[in-house]
């Protein structure tokens, strides 16, 4: 029995359950199954494989991250999204089915932060429909994004606005549609990935939280959620910036190519998207700076400050909803 999973717009069935929260069954026709499997799908055949890479993208410190490449076998073929680990994910050309494949198939919690995340952004821009790496949570009916590169303190941030009553509507990838004019939001998962120090600051024992990963000690922690069936109006993205420079709560809006440059650096796919990925994702990128406020503001200096943070960045989303 397949069970459908509703993530950032997609319905995704999966026959084995995995720990994401479930509609329980397809409320819509499916748009991908995923298949879970310790070996990629070419090895049951015969047929000699071609291979084209397609791009590569790196860590700051040159350390490869990841790769995509177009596999061939005989008749069929994929989009291989390879990662610096023993996980590899293979997407047929019409995005209908991937196949998640690698020694750590078995790490059941890994592999679905790995459909809700890196799967679920690359089915969307396969279909033309774009996705940010942000968080999210809905202030006054709107969501607020908050991104910035890895270390930023995305989920930390989010987290602290969810506690302090603000609800979680997605986690790590943020996907939106355009309709009359105004960009829609579509929920996502609801738990934060978070290090230890940052539970302590929340008064949380990640002894008593699941792990990311087994060989990880990030820790998934479940958050109050808003509606997580319902598209709500985007009103503002913020990108937390590490720029020492900036004093706490000093906000900047971006504007234009300013703006546009900032969310391209935020996008998780960014050098691993086929050309047609690429022109979908400039123009949704374009649209979005046009369409909504950009806002560009200093990471929080310290968990002790937390709180101080999260109300200048509701405080001034609130003017900017005005």
């Amino acid at each position: 029995m397949e069970t459908g999973y509703l993530l950032h717009g997609l319905t995704l069935v999966s026959a084995q359950s995995l720990p994401i929260q479930a509609s329980g069954q397809v409320l819509h026709a499916k748009d991908a199954t995923i298949i879970i499997q310790a070996v990629p799908p070419w090895q049951r055949g015969g047929h000699a494989l071609v291979c084209e890479l397609i791009g590569t993208q790196h860590f700051a410190d040159g350390v490869l991250s990841r790769s995509l490449e177009r596999v061939r076998a005989g008749p069929e073929s994929w989009l291989v999204l390879r990662f610096n680990m023993d996980l590899g994910l293979a997407f047929t050309e019409d995005g209908r089915e991937v196949h998640i494949f690698g020694g750590l198939v078995e790490d059941l919690e890994y592999v679905a932060g790995v459909v809700a995340g890196p799967v679920a952004s690359f089915l969307r821009w396969q279909r033309g429909w774009a996705s940010l790496h942000a968080s999210a949570v809905v202030v006054d009916g709107r969501v607020m994004a908050i991104g910035g590169q890895s270390g930023a303190g995305k989920s930390t941030t989010t987290a602290a606005l969810a506690l302090r009553g603000h609800p979680l509507f997605s986690d790590d990838v943020l996907g939106w549609r355009s309709e009359s004019g105004r960009l829609l939001a579509c929920p996502g998962p609801v738990r934060v990935k978070l290090w230890p120090d940052s539970l302590a600051a929340f008064d949380l024992n990640p002894e008593s939280l699941p792990r990311v990963r087994t060989d990880l000690n990030k820790r998934l922690f479940q958050l109050p959620e808003a509606a997580n069936d319902t598209e709500l109006p985007l009103g503002a993205v913020y990108l937390l910036s590490t720029d020492m420079g900036a004093s706490l709560g000093d906000i900047h809006e971006l504007h234009g190519a300013e703006a546009f440059i900032a969310l391209k650096a935020n996008c998780r796919d960014d050098s691993v998207l086929t050309p047609a990925m690429r022109v979908r994702q400039f123009e949704a990128l374009a649209e979005l700076a046009r369409c909504v406020p950009v806002r560009q503001v200093r990471a929080h200096p310290g968990l002790n400050r937390l709180t101080e943070f999260t109300d200048s960045l509701v405080a001034d989303f609130r003017r900017v909803a005005a």
